[in-house]
């Protein structure tokens, strides 16, 4: 195998559909590429058809991430395997490699792999095999486990397997990830630890003066529901008036030229993640919109915060802020008495769709189209099915 190893491929860098398709025809290029009809192809020319369907759809972090997982997937399985030979045993051996090899392997610089992908998936095993240190933690494994339940369901969609792998066993949900921490809605008694701490009360000591993104920052998440990396990404030219309403204008576009740029990406969950937001009455009362015409053309919204490492995502130094500094300064409890339950910044969000879903006006709740155009959302979607804890009742 060592006269094999010539140098590292760098897999995960691989971020375009070109790059990845000349990858994969080098990968190949030793080996012959079995016939296939036209349901079932090699897995790498699947993956090639997969990808270029889904980054439309994709926002770029979340592509890349897709691209790596199924990078791995066919490396380990191999890349001219035909998917109509698809079978358990394969699907044995990558959940067992991927549940084995060493935490943050991928990045360890010194790992060598060798480029004829008949010996990628010998190299994927021995790495899993000889692993005596950390694993990958159950949360990290899904990761992986979820973007290929999805491609194998298209691949049966597509007729190009047997049958739908997406269900087997192995692939599941572990019990250990399924048992992670449920993150709830603050309870109103956290919400007062918060709001009445030195963020919002008078006569505070210079050394306690909080800046502007520490005082905007949650009471924006608290009234719109917003993810932190949108607030994050917020330019004076995002608050505008849409027929004569405020809202927060949730896009991809720097305003900014030097941040067009830069190496920071605007970027969004997903393609429908861009919305525009109702800014709410109690947030202009607190004189949100003041404090904004203030800012300099092209400023960032939340005055003073340093943007996060690209790598991680613009809302990274929000993040650690809100959830290990302030959380920290204020003694505020994060979790259950019994462990299983759990809040960070990302409760704001998970509060405001709960009690958003118990207004009740004139003795009417809000119907669909109302509590969209709340959200900034033109339809039905996740927000209802993961962040409502309407059967939720805190107590005092």
């Amino acid at each position: 195998m060592s006269e094999m190893i010539i140098k590292n491929q760098e897999v995960k860098k691989s971020a375009s559909n070109n790059e990845l398709q000349g990858l994969m025809k080098t990968l190949v290029a030793s080996t012959s590429t079995p016939k296939s009809t036209s349901d079932s192809k090699p897995l790498y020319k699947l993956t090639e058809i997969y990808l270029g369907e889904k980054k439309e759809t994709l926002a770029a972090r979340t592509y890349n991430q897709v691209t790596s997982n199924l990078e791995r997937f066919c490396e380990i399985i191999g890349f001219e395997k035909d998917s109509v030979n698809l079978d358990s045993d394969d699907l044995d051996k990558y959940c067992n490699v991927i549940k084995n090899i060493p935490k943050n392997f991928n990045n360890n610089k010194k790992s060598i792999r060798p480029t004829d992908s008949r010996l990628l998936s010998d190299f994927w095993i021995e790495a899993a095999e000889s692993n005596k240190g950390d694993k990958l933690v159950s949360k990290g494994v899904e990761k992986h486990f979820s973007d290929i339940r999805v491609f194998l369901s298209w691949c049966a969609d597509r007729h190009s397997t047997k049958r739908n792998y997406s269900n087997f066993q192995g692939l599941r949900k572990s019990r250990l990830y399924n048992d992670s921490i449920e993150r709830t809605p603050f309870s109103p008694a956290q919400l007062e630890l918060i709001f009445g701490s030195f963020l919002y009360t008078d006569f505070l000591r210079e050394r306690e003066q909080p800046k502007d993104y520490q005082f905007w920052l949650p009471l924006i998440a608290m009234s719109s529901g917003m993810r932190i990396a949108e607030i994050v990404g917020l330019e004076k030219e995002d608050i505008k008036t849409i027929d004569g309403v405020w809202v927060f204008d949730v896009n991809e576009t720097w305003h900014s030229a030097s941040r067009q740029s830069s190496e920071y990406n605007k970027r969004k969950k997903n393609k429908t993640s861009s919305r525009a937001i109702p800014i709410s009455q109690q947030l202009i009362n607190s004189g949100f919109l003041e404090y904004v015409k203030r800012l300099d053309k092209h400023a960032m919204v939340l005055s003073g915060l340093s943007l996060g490492k690209s790598n991680k995502g613009l809302a990274d130094y929000a993040s650690k802020w809100f959830n290990e500094r302030f959380s920290a300064s204020i003694n505020l409890n994060k979790r259950s008495a019994d462990g299983k339950q759990g809040v960070a910044f990302h409760s704001f969000r998970h509060g405001f769709t709960t009690n958003l879903d118990k207004t009740v006006i004139n003795g009417n709740a809000l119907n669909d189209s109302e509590r969209h155009y709340i959200t900034g959302h033109g339809q039905e979607g996740v927000r209802n099915k993961t962040y409502s804890h309407s059967a939720l009742a805190f107590h005092d």
